[in-house]
């Protein structure tokens, strides 16, 4: 072969290579998925939720069948949220399905696959799909089916029986059959948290906090609780919360005071507090964070006296929490601090419960803390006659050596909090008006009589 020949052929597979990385940097490309979509299906892998359902028959008196039902579906308006048991041992969050597993068996029973249904609610689990094979279960049953089964699984009336969220009758069971409750096992498992969870929750934790700091910088008087409500929901569905956790607390001056208000209708005024205390739930795991800041922007020195009292009473709490403690050493060191200020009486509630599935999650409240172990820690003040609740809660993951926080990232100081509010926020800006017809015309005036 001639040189030029052979510099014409380099230059020609020269060109073709260019014209291929050009085509394959124009070629359309997935999107990148959702972080907590990547997070979910860590902590929801098939091979995790066969090492929770082996774990909990570990548990168990031997050959025990568990039983675990999802929950019914309510009106199709609104989006199922599978019973937390279930949720944490499946995966699945489908309406109508049970879950049966003992040595032998691990069986999901599904509605048998609809097309209709799927019109209406897109594709689901179903016997013989190809989610079901990918489901990581022994067998995904048709519903149908269940009652027949557990019965063939209990022949002889001699294996321990545990359920959760279902009760004899509805399995088609005897009258008088002994069952216990499988929530107590569940709930040992559910207390300790899994690399896998701890990041999702971490990732709830992440997005109420960011609510939060955007709910300060739009706290100003005249607005209505509500509107602050509003920032902090839509922060967290613009980072992929399904819902909130629970039903966000949004009191201001008298209702700080009051521990779970809902209504968040009141208009707030100048030189009160407002009590914030919200959670965002992403696929089945919420956070519970509190923070209260003053209306306008800095904090009398009566409010700051008892917020920097309660601040006190959180840090040594915090400070109580390590592998060994129980949530009522974590308590008492908090409480102690304000007792000593004479505020005891002001202080009606608990610090610390569970987090995880459930805001107030399930477990024994005297079970010695654990590495895993997810909680929260939320003294308060609350001076009715002055119309002044102080609330601070932060959620902490415990560690080997005693615990980390996980929703540090909105400020507690309070000089931190008043330079925060200082900038402008989301709640500042203005939206469309909401547009209201004109009132009707009266009808026009007839003269005279008519009979």
């Amino acid at each position: 072969m001639t040189a030029p020949r052979r510099r014409g052929l380099a230059l020609a597979a020269a060109l073709i290579a260019a014209a291929l990385v050009a085509h394959a940097q124009e070629a359309p490309t997935s999107p990148p998925e959702a972080p907590d979509v990547v997070l979910a299906r860590a902590a929801f892998d098939p091979a995790r939720l066969r090492a929770r359902r082996a774990a909990l028959l570990e548990l168990l008196p031997p050959r025990a069948v568990v039983v675990v039902a999802a929950g019914a579906r309510g009106p199709d308006t609104f989006p199922f949220r599978p019973r937390p048991d279930f949720l944490y041992l499946s995966g699945r969050r489908e309406a109508g399905m049970t879950l049966v597993i003992a040595e032998e068996a691990d069986l999901l029973f599904a509605p048998p696959r609809d097309e209709h249904h799927e019109l209406w609610n897109g594709p689901r689990i179903a016997p013989g799909t190809a989610i079901a094979k990918a489901s990581g279960f022994g067998d995904v049953v048709a519903w149908g089916d269940r009652n027949e089964r557990l019965a063939a699984l209990l022949k002889g009336g001699e294996r321990p029986l545990f359920l959760s969220g279902v009760e004899p009758a509805e399995l088609g069971l005897p009258e008088g059959t002994p069952a216990r409750g499988a929530g107590p096992h569940i709930a040992r498992l559910r207390q300790v948290k899994d690399e896998a969870e701890l990041a999702l929750m971490e990732r709830a934790i992440g997005v109420t906090t960011a609510a939060l700091r955007e709910a300060m910088r739009s706290v100003s008087p005249g607005k209505h609780e509500y509107e602050v409500q509003a920032v902090i929901e839509y922060v967290f569905a613009r980072n992929g919360a399904q819902r909130a956790g629970f039903a966000s607390i949004l009191g201001s001056g008298p209702h700080s005071c009051v521990l779970h208000y809902q209504d968040n209708r009141r208009r707030m005024a100048a030189g009160e507090l407002i009590v914030m205390d919200v959670g965002a739930e992403l696929w089945g795991y919420t956070a519970d964070v509190s923070r209260t800041v003053p209306v306008s922007g800095r904090f009398t020195p009566r409010q700051r006296e008892i917020y920097e009292l309660v601040l006190r009473a959180q840090e040594a709490g915090i400070k109580a929490v390590r592998p060994g403690a129980t949530l009522r050493q974590v308590d008492a060191a908090a409480r102690a601090v304000i007792a000593r200020a004479g505020h005891g009486r002001a202080f009606p509630h608990g610090t610390c419960h569970w987090l995880g599935m459930d805001v107030h999650d399930v477990g024994a409240f005297d079970r010695p803390l654990e590495p895993g172990m997810v909680l929260t820690v939320e003294p308060g003040v609350y001076l009715r006659d002055e119309g002044l609740g102080v609330r601070i809660e932060d959620d902490v993951v415990v560690t080997a050596d005693g615990c980390r926080l996980l929703s540090g990232d909105v400020p507690r100081d309070p000089d931190a909090i008043e330079a925060l509010m200082a900038e402008p926020g989301l709640g500042d800006v203005e939206v469309s008006p909401v547009l209201t017809p004109p009132p009707a015309a009266p009808a026009p005036r007839r003269e005279g009589r008519f009979y």
